[in-house]
């Protein structure tokens, strides 16, 4: 089935302008499961992490979802994100 992400109105520009903060803190971040997201990219690893355990056994207590930005400017080489 299809996944939809419940964003705001200006959707996608909200969450560019929140990863670009994110990027600049340089380093991962952890959204427990079951916990309220602070920020549109913590709602998005919510959801994200509900998609794909929703139905599933796991411990609650040490399960979440880890969760990054990365933004890049577009069109340098060196810019890349490689295979990981």
């Amino acid at each position: 089935g299809s996944f939809v992400l419940d964003l705001p109105d200006d959707g996608w520009a909200s969450l560019a302008r929140a990863c670009r903060m994110v990027f600049a803190l340089d380093g991962s971040s952890w959204m427990p499961c079951g916990a309220k997201p602070r920020c549109l990219p913590e709602q998005v690893a919510a959801a994200v992490f509900q998609r794909h355990a929703g139905g599933a056994s796991f411990d609650a207590a040490t399960s979440g979802a880890e969760w990054w930005a990365q933004v890049r400017r577009g069109g340098h080489a060196d810019e890349a994100i490689q295979f990981h």
